[in-house]
């Protein structure tokens, strides 16, 4: 799937917004509930500052199949369009993960 951009501004806006909201609700739903459990695994740490505890060994896994589903995009030859459809909903989830983790952390720290 090729767009050329000079003709499809609205077909782009849509795929743009699609990518956004897929990555919004994943980040929000999906990753949120990752993030909630663990910040709560790692504030039961005695030594959370040990790289070795912040990693469980099923959290390392999916880390390194997500590192290799993303380096075999590359190769697979996928068109500029869907790549970046994939980049921006991924994107998009993590920004959404890791700000539902921050907001863990900042309410532990100030339990108001």
């Amino acid at each position: 799937m090729e767009i050329d951009p000079k003709n499809n501004e609205t077909m782009i806006m849509v795929l743009i917004v699609s990518a956004v909201l897929i990555g919004h609700f994943k980040g929000r739903f999906m990753l949120g509930k990752v993030a909630a459990k663990s910040f709560d695994r790692i504030s039961k740490l005695p030594n959370p500052t040990n790289i070795q505890n912040l990693y469980t060994k099923g959290n390392l896994i999916v880390i390194g199949l997500m590192m290799l589903l993303g380096m075999s995009i590359k190769y697979v030859g996928l068109s500029p369009t869907v790549r970046g459809f994939i980049d921006v909903a991924v994107g998009t989830a993590l920004i959404q993960g890791s700000m539902r983790y921050f907001a863990f952390s900042t309410i532990c720290k100030n339990p108001a």
